[in-house]
């Protein structure tokens, strides 16, 4: 065997080695990264979701506040003699 045939041989022999571990981490990374993203995910949902009730209370109030007037404005152009 002379020198290029070895040097070649340690090549494949150490990139065979290799290729578990680099698998291994990229597998690992993935994983990894899936639960980052998994738990951003549920972090963004638990945002939404009290920014949703937020706003739902915002226009209920709203809603509420034009409903009075609207009743005062009522009250004004039919007297009080109108039926609610």
């Amino acid at each position: 065997m002379n020198l290029s045939e070895t040097i070649t041989s340690a090549i494949v022999v150490m990139a065979s080695l290799s290729l578990p571990v680099i698998l291994g981490f990229l597998l690992y990374s993935t994983l990894h990264i899936r639960k980052d993203l998994n738990k951003d995910i549920q972090d963004l949902r638990k945002d939404l979701h009290q920014d949703m009730q937020s706003l739902r209370k915002e226009l209920n109030q709203d809603i509420s506040a034009i409903n009075s007037r609207l009743g005062r404005i009522e009250g004004r152009l039919f007297g009080a003699d109108s039926p609610a």
